[in-house]
């Protein structure tokens, strides 16, 4: 592996501490610099709200501008553990089945698996928080308390499966629009890992996050429905998003987009340099 190389030379499926470490500080980074986009995010696909501008005017004029951060801390406590679990599986995974389309998708799905089951409970925190406007809740704590002592555990996890859905498709679309950019950005056949630019990992990132949040946005608003306790079941959310016409099932889709291009920037530019300068202090 030359110097500017950034991939880890460990054998297929074993987890790499660089890796683990790589992702959960991508994970901080991307929360916690786009956390207020998703708040927005989050009322548009709720249905209160009917567009990006009528969420930023209710904040601005009724609320505190504090209170796009509010359900922050679940999210930053889970992001950490959830992202090195994220990137180490689909590192060790991508080792093992190989660095072609069917190998990146199969990596993308084991990778979903083991982030979604850390980080559904906490997610599903945020999003109580972050449709709280009269702040209700004096704490996350607090949040996850009511929520758990009115629906168990099953109000915690209730969208895990949707969200599992929802996540497979998303990353696999998400890491095979990533990876065939990096490729098509050099030779096109493969990563020319020890000359790729601060500026790739930035465009292969936001087209990526691009991509993939509009092939999984149904799914994505029929998981807030689920966490936000609209719906009881997957069958009944997707009754109550398509009663009004397709038009409903898109409703948000910009907001999210906006937020996940983004999202995705910010996450590949720091996982993949904090990854760099780690192998190349080491070696």
């Amino acid at each position: 592996m030359s110097a500017n190389d950034s991939r880890v030379d460990v054998p297929d499926l074993q987890l790499s501490g660089v890796e683990l470490f790589s992702g959960a500080v991508a994970g901080f980074a991307e929360h916690f610099v786009m956390f207020p986009f998703d708040t927005i995010k989050t009322r548009v696909q709720s249905g209160n709200l009917s567009s990006i501008r009528h969420a930023l005017r209710q904040v601005w004029r009724e609320e505190r501008l504090t209170n796009l951060y509010r359900g922050c801390t679940p999210v930053l406590v889970a992001a950490v553990p959830a992202h090195a679990v994220y990137f180490s599986f689909y590192e060790s995974s991508k080792r093992l089945f190989g660095e072609g389309n069917v190998g990146i998708a199969a990596a993308a799905c084991v990778a979903t698996v083991g982030h979604d089951v850390v980080s559904t409970p906490f997610d599903v925190v945020k999003q109580r928080m972050q449709m709280d406007h009269h702040r209700s809740f004096s704490s996350s704590l607090h949040c996850f308390m009511d929520v758990f002592q009115k629906g168990g555990i099953k109000s915690l996890t209730l969208s895990l499966p949707t969200t599992i859905l929802m996540n497979i498709p998303h990353y696999a679309t998400y890491w095979l629009v990533y990876e065939t950019m990096m490729r098509q950005m050099h030779d096109g056949e493969t990563r020319d890992y020890g000359n790729e630019a601060s500026s790739e990992y930035l465009v292969s990132g936001f087209l990526a996050g691009a991509a993939a949040s509009f092939v999984s946005f149904p799914l994505d608003t029929i998981k807030t429905s689920l966490q936000l306790g609209y719906s009881s079941s997957l069958a009944s959310a997707w009754r109550h998003l398509t009663a009004t016409g397709m038009r409903r099932v898109y409703s948000g889709v910009m907001a999210r987009i906006m937020y996940t291009a983004p999202s995705g920037a910010i996450m590949m530019l720091t996982y993949e340099t904090v990854k760099g300068e780690l192998l190349r202090s080491a070696s």
